[in-house]
């Protein structure tokens, strides 16, 4: 019998040839898979008795990960699903920044994932933080105001000052960077 060479048979690399199509002889056969991160159905290839492979390439398609970067300080543009080899973006979410001497944007990229034998969203989550309301600081004499260095989600409150009358307030600190402000 005759040995077959895998030389001559090329594929993409969506398909992966096994070690044991390496090997065989006349009327051999072995079973050619779509690679890691492709998804398809095997197909036969037999060892010809002119020492190649004959078969039809499997058809494969780019199998998609569907897990998505967490945490309600970041925001990406991931969506549903991303497929093997595409990437997407992680960066600070509305009202908040990078920690100072980090970066805001991340990239992430669509992997087989060996360890787990499925696919998986690969990447670094930003270092995010609260950052300050820089927008609607009340600056006026009539006013008493805790708000300095308030940031992104909590809270401070304004009064009257002396002399002045008027119920105090709590104001928050909003994504946009503005207090939610009405002047007591």
């Amino acid at each position: 019998p005759q040995t077959c060479s895998t030389s001559g048979t090329a594929f993409g690399a969506e398909v992966a040839m096994p070690t044991a199509c390496e090997a065989l002889t006349t009327g051999q056969s072995c079973l050619v898979r779509c690679a890691n991160g492709y998804a398809g159905t095997a197909e036969p290839f037999t060892c010809s008795p002119f020492g190649s492979l004959s078969g039809t390439s499997p058809s494969c398609a780019r199998m998609s990960c569907t897990d998505s970067p967490a945490g309600n300080t970041i925001s990406h543009s991931c969506g549903s699903s991303v497929l093997f080899g595409d990437e997407c973006l992680v960066t600070c979410a509305d009202g908040h920044q990078a920690e100072a001497g980090t970066v805001n944007l991340q990239v992430w990229e669509c992997v087989w994932s060996s360890g787990e034998g499925a696919m998986t969203l690969n990447g670094s989550l930003p270092a995010c933080e609260a950052a300050p309301c820089e927008v609607n600081l009340p600056n006026s004499s009539m006013l008493q105001r805790d708000c300095d260095g308030v940031t992104t989600g909590s809270a401070c409150s304004l009064s009257c000052a002396a002399g002045y009358t008027g119920e105090p307030e709590t104001v928050q600190c909003l994504a946009s960077g503005a207090l939610s402000i009405s002047v007591p």
